[in-house]
């Protein structure tokens, strides 16, 4: 890039002419971020619990700390629960039980990831004889 020096101290006006390196303004980047508390959530998906005998109660919870995440009754063999995710990712602990009226299921525990995708957790449920 060329640019043009004029000096105005002297009684004549004098100037030339000087190379000045090129810039490239390309190289210059800008980070924008969102930061959040490690109790933010950073998104949601759905779990989706598959293959579950209809009138079983389910339990997800943190297997870290045992805190509740959600909680009901199947209406269906296949429940699909809200949830909130977190960085970095965590685990679920799922327990699942039929053993209010006939015909009776042993207790089931199983584990899912909670993270940005959603999930779907089969539930081969055994029944108790």
């Amino acid at each position: 890039m060329t640019s043009l020096v004029l000096a105005f101290s002297a009684r004549w006006l004098s100037s030339r002419a000087i190379e000045v390196p090129d810039y490239n303004a390309g190289y210059l980047n800008s980070t924008v971020s969102i930061e959040r508390l490690p109790s933010e959530a950073a998104g949601s998906m759905t779990l989706t619990l598959s293959g579950i005998v209809v009138g079983s109660a389910y339990r997800i919870e943190n297997a870290s700390d045992g805190s509740l995440l959600a909680q009901g009754t199947a209406a269906s063999s296949s429940v699909d629960v809200p949830l909130s995710y977190f960085i970095p990712n965590r685990t679920a602990r799922i327990k699942v039980r039929k053993g209010t009226s006939a015909p009776l299921y042993k207790p089931l525990e199983t584990q899912a990831v909670i993270g940005p995708d959603d999930q779907s957790v089969y539930i081969a449920q055994i029944p108790d004889e």
